[in-house]
């Protein structure tokens, strides 16, 4: 299935899969989600979203994960260590903590098994278990690589940005993964009184700052009630650091972030005296708001292959 289109098409496909006493793939689902997001419904993918986790999701996933019949050697490794998590739930009542997780996404995001990692997010959070910022960037990292980059997004959105943060691990997780103290970083975003905007990001892991860019990119069309968006005609400043507490002090996030806003086609310029921020134009903003709008509106009208 194409992930453009008509999401009105694609949820009514979606129906008529169960209709016929079908259940609709993660990956069917996932396409769904997709071209509701590109046409800015994003109530809609939303829904899409629990309609897919309740599907998919049972009461034993690491059971399930254990026995999946993995056509790759790879994923061999990933069932391995599933068994063993459901070993140790059953033998000695052992829940597993975010170092688990960790540990489970960072095989998914070897191997490339998206649909895991999301169903781990998932369990985690059924069960109340706290993921930290780098379990968490695991997750939309490995959604991401496998070309669904609105659904990572969302999933940034729904697990962070709008969750409940009292099921995020905010504080040291005592659980010997070696991350010690790791602070979930509250919404970076400033708004000046004359509407220039700062976006924080050198803090944050690289799939974590990416997808703030996108979600405060989106916020400038969707305008929401929670928090702060870039609403005026002053310059966007988007601090990304210069890598001076990276490997090598060489910059990490600063590259990606003026790949991803140059993709975007929103022209960043640097300031001369803080090699450290990117800035946006109001102009260049105001032509992106015109043309996510544009392809919004081209989805209502599309008759692709959905």
């Amino acid at each position: 299935m194409s992930r453009e289109g008509d999401w009105e098409g694609a949820l009514e496909m979606l129906q008529r899969i169960r209709d016929k006493g079908m259940k609709p793939s993660m990956s069917t689902h996932m396409d769904v989600i997709s071209v509701c997001r590109r046409a800015l419904e994003w109530d809609q993918a939303s829904k899409a979203y629990r309609e897919m986790i309740e599907a998919h999701l049972t009461d034993h996933p690491f059971d399930d994960m254990a026995c999946q019949d993995y056509e790759d050697e790879s994923n061999h490794v990933f069932a391995r260590a599933c068994g063993i998590v459901a070993g140790m739930q059953a033998d000695a009542g052992i829940k597993p903590n975010n170092g688990t997780y960790r540990a489970l996404l960072q095989l998914c995001k070897d191997e490339g098994s998206w649909e895991a990692a999301i169903l781990l997010l998932e369990h985690s959070r059924r069960s109340k278990a706290k993921l930290n910022l780098f379990s968490f960037d695991l997750l939309i990292t490995t959604v991401a690589k496998q070309g669904y980059k609105e659904v990572s997004t969302m999933l940034y959105e729904l697990g962070v940005v709008d969750a409940d943060r009292a099921l995020l691990e905010t504080e040291g997780n005592g659980d010997g993964d070696g991350d010690g103290d790791v602070e979930w970083p509250k919404w970076p975003l400033k708004v000046g009184r004359t509407g220039g905007a700062i976006l924080e990001l050198h803090d944050l892991t690289q799939g974590i700052a990416l997808e703030t860019v996108q979600v405060a990119l989106l916020d400038v069309i969707r305008r929401p009630l929670r928090r702060p968006y870039w609403s005026g005609d002053k310059r966007w400043r988007i601090i990304t650091g210069m890598g001076n507490n990276s490997k090598d002090r060489e910059a990490i996030i600063k590259p990606a972030v003026v790949e991803l806003l140059e993709d975007l086609g929103l022209r960043p310029e640097f300031q001369q005296r803080n090699e450290g921020c990117v800035e946006l134009k109001p102009a260049n903003l105001e032509a992106y708001i015109r043309r996510q709008v544009t392809k919004a509106s081209a989805a209502y009208v599309e008759t692709d292959s959905l």
